[in-house]
């Protein structure tokens, strides 16, 4: 419950100024003060001292929010709607007043699941950055197709244009394998084609 007017108990309108109020005050403590009746009896001085702690009770809740106080005590000035309250009805059909709820509020509120958050973002970038930053293939050691048989291995010689096959290079061909790559991986600098077979890059150097 609200407390004493302090607009009524300083003798001022509902729309008085700070300085209003100053003023105010300033005439009831200099008429009610103890000391202004330095002759007067116990009782009179007992009376005074308590009038004077309500003009200074007052003057304090004025001049510390004014425009609060106005809103509070003013008459005129239409009473602040109550917020809405979320409703449920029980089994008896009897709404009743529940605090409002948010989806999975009670899993975000726990300290664990930020720190679970937080090592999936750390992995995820990990990840990232290794798919962005593929790691140079290795340059293949030189071996002569008479050691290998006709077939996909890094040494051996290719022909064709539409249909790439491996050949040895003492037939006809039309460049020499180079390397073999993953995905993430970069050719030799000679490569001048790729040739893309059972989930892995052929480099192919045409030069050969």
């Amino acid at each position: 419950m609200p407390g004493p007017d302090p607009f009524r108990t300083l003798g001022v309108p509902y729309s008085a100024t700070q300085s209003q109020v100053y003023e105010a005050w300033r005439e009831s403590i200099k008429r009610l003060h103890p000391d202004a009746a330095p002759h007067a009896s116990d009782d009179t001085r007992a009376r005074l001292t308590e009038e004077t702690a309500r003009i200074n009770a007052a003057y304090q809740v004025l001049r510390s929010d004014l425009e609060g106080m106005r809103s509070q005590f003013d008459p005129s000035r239409p009473a602040p709607e109550p917020a809405a309250r979320p409703v449920h009805h029980n089994a008896a059909g009897v709404p009743q007043y529940v605090p409002a709820r948010i989806p999975g509020g009670w899993l975000f509120r726990r300290p664990i699941t930020w720190i679970l958050l937080s090592i999936a973002l750390v992995a995820g970038l990990i990840v990232l950055n290794d798919i962005g930053s593929p790691a140079p293939a290795q340059n293949p050691t030189a071996s002569t197709s008479l050691e290998l048989p006709a077939g996909w291995y890094v040494g051996n010689c290719v022909t064709g244009t539409q249909t790439v096959v491996p050949v040895r290079c003492e037939h006809q061909h039309t460049g020499r394998i180079v390397g073999r790559v993953g995905a993430q991986e970069y050719c030799p600098p000679e490569t001048d084609g790729t040739v893309f077979r059972e989930n892995v890059y052929f480099c192919v150097d045409t030069e050969t």
